[in-house]
């Protein structure tokens, strides 16, 4: 469908030093893998969100690049990292650097929703838990993008997520601002937008 990497019902895979390019739909999609790991790699240009994350839970992405086509004439691009994270647990997103996506970070848990041909609903009701994000550069996301109309163009994007903590990230130059909580539970107290 266009995607560089799909990991479909795989788990424990690394990898290391990928760059995946100028993809026609998804750069690397993740659905209903565990423990996986997305190391020292650039996703770039993807037509759609660079790296997205479906049922997965455990899996690790650091120290990579998320380069968007939001600074170019292309037209596409979505989220440099998107988790819809309906039965998403454990996810860590460390030392990336994030720009010119609509939206730099992506978690979403909208139940009975489907985005790239994966169904929350179907997955489970509960919702992403115990994500962490950190020490990240998110910056210059949603630049050329105010098109779009409403939200989706901020630098980190949190929707009804639960027990996710953000910490020590840059967070800079993001058209529609820096971090959006639509809902969820942080630090145990339940919250809504």
């Amino acid at each position: 469908d266009g995607s560089a990497i799909e990991l479909m019902s795989s788990s424990r895979n690394t990898l290391k030093n990928v760059e995946a390019r100028n993809n026609t739909s998804v750069g690397v999609l993740v659905q209903f893998s565990h423990n996986n790991s997305f190391i020292n790699s650039k996703f770039l240009f993807a037509n759609d969100d660079n790296i997205y994350l479906c049922g997965s839970n455990g899996n690790l992405i650091e120290n990579s690049t998320f380069l968007g086509r939001g600074f170019s004439t292309l037209g596409g691009g979505h989220e440099g990292i998107h988790v819809y994270e309906g039965s998403s647990f454990n996810i860590i997103r460390r030392n990336n650097i994030q720009f010119h996506n609509i939206a730099g970070i992506a978690l979403n848990d909208f139940t009975n929703a489907s985005s790239n041909g994966c169904t929350v609903g179907a997955v489970s009701s509960a919702p992403g838990m115990n994500n962490l994000i950190e020490y990240n550069i998110v910056t210059n996301n949603g630049i050329n993008q105010s098109s779009i109309g409403g939200g989706g163009i901020e630098g980190i994007f949190l929707g009804g997520v639960d027990f996710t903590r953000v910490r020590n990230n840059l967070i800079r130059n993001n058209i529609g601002g820096g971090i959006t909580i639509a809902g969820g539970t942080f630090l145990g107290v339940p919250f809504s937008s």
